[in-house]
C-alpha cells in the first residue's frame, strides 16, 4: 500500500487502473444505449434487455466505488471522511473495502498480492498488466472525455474545460459535434467524407 510520503501523489499504476475502469463504464453506457435502440423488440423484451444492461453498468460503478474507497483507506484517509464522500454511514464504508480491490491496488503499485485465493490472484495479475501500459488506458479515458465534452458542453462554457485539448475547446465554441464513423458499403466504394470547414475542429467533427 502507498506509504505516508506518497499518499498525496497518484501512482501511475493507480491512475491507469482507474482509467481502465472508467473506460469500462463508457463501454457499459454504450451497451445500454445500444439496447435502447432495439426498438423492434417486444416491449417486455426491450425492458428486460435494458434492465440487464443497466445491471451490468451498476456492477461496474460499484466496482469502481470499491476500488476508490479501498485506495482512499490504504492512503490513510479517515473513514468518516470517506463515508462523507460516499454519502453513506461510516459503518458502511468497510463494505467497499474488498479483497478484489485490495489485490488490484497491490498489483498496480508493484506490491505483493495480499491474498492467495483465486479471485485475488486474478485481480492482482490483471492490475499488473494494466499498470505496465498506463498510457494506453489513460489515453482511452481521455478520448471518451473529449467526445463527451463535445456533446454536452455549451459553447459559452468551453473555456472552462481546461482539462480537454485546445482543439476540442475550439470545436465546442464553433458548435461542432462528434461525427459517427461511416461503414463502407459491401457493394460500393466508400463515399468520401467532406473535409471539415475548420482544421482546428479535428477530422471527427462536423458542423452542427
Amino acid at each position: 500500500m502507498p506509504d505516508d510520503q506518497d499518499a498525496s501523489r497518484i501512482h501511475p499504476g493507480i491512475e491507469a487502473l482507474i482509467c481502465a475502469e472508467l473506460d469500462g463504464l463508457g463501454g457499459g453506457y454504450s451497451a445500454v444505449l445500444d439496447a435502447r435502440g432495439q426498438t423492434g423488440a417486444h416491449s417486455g423484451e426491450w425492458v428486460r434487455i435494458l434492465l440487464s444492461r443497466l445491471d451490468s453498468l451498476h456492477f461496474s460503478i460499484e466496482t469502481l466505488r470499491a476500488l476508490l474507497t479501498t485506495y482512499a483507506i490504504s492512503c490513510k484517509v479517515e473513514r468518516p471522511t470517506v463515508a462523507r464522500w460516499l454519502g453513506l454511514p461510516v459503518s458502511d464504508v468497510d463494505l467497499y473495502v474488498t479483497r478484489w480491490a485490495t489485490a488490484q491496488i497491490a498489483g498496480a503499485i508493484g506490491s505483493q498480492c495480499p491474498s492467495k485465493d483465486v479471485d485475488s490472484q486474478e485481480a492482482f495479475r490483471g492490475a499488473i498488466l494494466i499498470s505496465e501500459q498506463p498510457d494506453r488506458y489513460v489515453n482511452k479515458a481521455e478520448q471518451v472525455m473529449e467526445h463527451l465534452a463535445l456533446l454536452y458542453t455549451s459553447d459559452w462554457a468551453a473555456d472552462q474545460c481546461t482539462w480537454v485539448s485546445e482543439k476540442t475547446r475550439k470545436a465546442i465554441k464553433s458548435g461542432w459535434y462528434v461525427q459517427p464513423k461511416r461503414a463502407a458499403s459491401p457493394t460500393k466504394s466508400p463515399s468520401r467524407i467532406p473535409p471539415s470547414p475548420s482544421p482546428d475542429a479535428g477530422e471527427e467533427a462536423e458542423a452542427a
